[in-house]
């Protein structure tokens, strides 16, 4: 099981308790130590559906976001807000309505794939991007850079993980 999944599952864990047969609050702790700066609220939101983190990830990812705007140079009709609420509108749902990202045809009837390219995403498994194009490259960027900090929480908290398990053996 990878780790974001764990903690996904931890996060609904009605049993924290730390001994040898219960490892849910090792991997709260991991998540929580991983060192990426807004890790853990991304997980949050993403793995865990936490709606009740959703606003603050939207407002520490506005000042992120605003930060990256104004260092590069943004053109003046791109709105930061509308892209920061559309990068993370379609982060949590990018996956094509058509092929449900497996990136190919379904054989009708059948659990087969045609190995034909979805025609609605290209073959990328992705939705298109719910904006108009100018905002189309700044929010796929942001939404991408939002992939990134989920995957570099989860390898710093993997990382922790296997090093507190070298010193407990």
């Amino acid at each position: 099981m990878k780790i974001a999944e764990r903690y996904a599952r931890a996060t609904l864990s009605s049993n924290l308790r730390c001994d040898d047969k219960h490892s849910d609050t090792d991997t709260l702790m991991a998540i929580a130590l991983c060192g990426v700066d807004m890790g853990p609220l991304v997980l949050r939101v993403k793995m865990a559906n936490d709606v009740g983190s959703l606003h603050e990830l939207k407002r520490a990812w506005l000042a992120v976001v605003a930060k990256k705007a104004f260092a590069q140079s943004w053109p003046d009709h791109i709105s930061v807000k509308k892209a920061v609420a559309t990068s993370i509108e379609y982060w949590l749902n990018d996956i094509c309505p058509a092929c449900t990202g497996k990136k190919s045809d379904q054989i009708d009837n059948t659990p087969c794939l045609t190995g034909v390219d979805c025609p609605a995403c290209n073959g990328t498994g992705k939705r298109a991007v719910p904006c108009d194009q100018d905002h189309a490259p700044y929010v796929r960027d942001l939404a991408y850079t939002l992939d990134g900090i989920a995957l570099s929480a989860t390898n710093g908290a993997s990382t922790k993980l296997r090093h507190e398990c070298a010193i407990a053996a």
